[in-house]
């Protein structure tokens, strides 16, 4: 069956994959299925002819542009994760949390457990969430930018724990030792 003039073959689209995901061309062009042999230098130098040919290096753009683009947050994930830091209390914060920045834990002589953790600061997390929304601009802006004013009326709204260069620290203590 004839190849229509800008489709790959499945073993083409295979050599392009393999590559992308970080082989070698030779060894892309014998995981691919073109070298029954394995004649190492007769691989190398048919793979290095089929990645000169115009299919293959426009497919290989694409699939590295679409690889690229794939790993890239969107905007909603980066307001997402944002969300997540002002969200999440730090009493819910654990070592594997992907928002834990530090964590610590001690248990005292009396069986009582002591955990320290460290998670993003809420402050710029909010900051940077307007800047994404476009909410930051003229006056508001002013004031978001000034941390220590936004402190100030955070802290007379309610008790927020201790900033410490753009993180936040708590410690949480219970009663026994799980």
């Amino acid at each position: 069956m004839p190849q229509q003039p800008n489709t790959l073959s499945i073993r083409q689209k295979k050599f392009v994959h393999y590559i992308i995901e970080g082989l070698s061309a030779t060894q892309a062009y014998i995981r691919s299925g073109y070298s029954k042999s394995g004649n190492l230098q007769a691989s190398g130098a048919n793979a290095s002819r089929l990645l000169k040919t115009d299919r293959i290096r426009t497919y290989l753009k694409d699939m590295r542009e679409a690889s690229y683009l794939s790993e890239q947050m969107t905007l909603a994930e980066k307001r997402a994760t944002l969300a997540k830091i002002v969200r999440t209390p730090l009493s819910n914060i654990t070592p594997d949390s992907p928002l834990c920045v530090e964590y610590s834990e001690e248990v005292s002589q009396d069986g009582n457990i002591r955990r320290k953790a460290k998670k993003n600061s809420v402050v710029e997390a909010i900051k940077l969430d307007s800047q994404l929304a476009g909410e930051l601009n003229g006056e508001l802006n002013r004031h978001m930018t000034n941390p220590f004013l936004f402190l100030i009326s955070m802290s007379s709204a309610s008790k927020q724990p201790m900033l410490e260069q753009g993180v936040i620290e708590a410690e949480i203590v219970s009663d026994s030792v799980s």
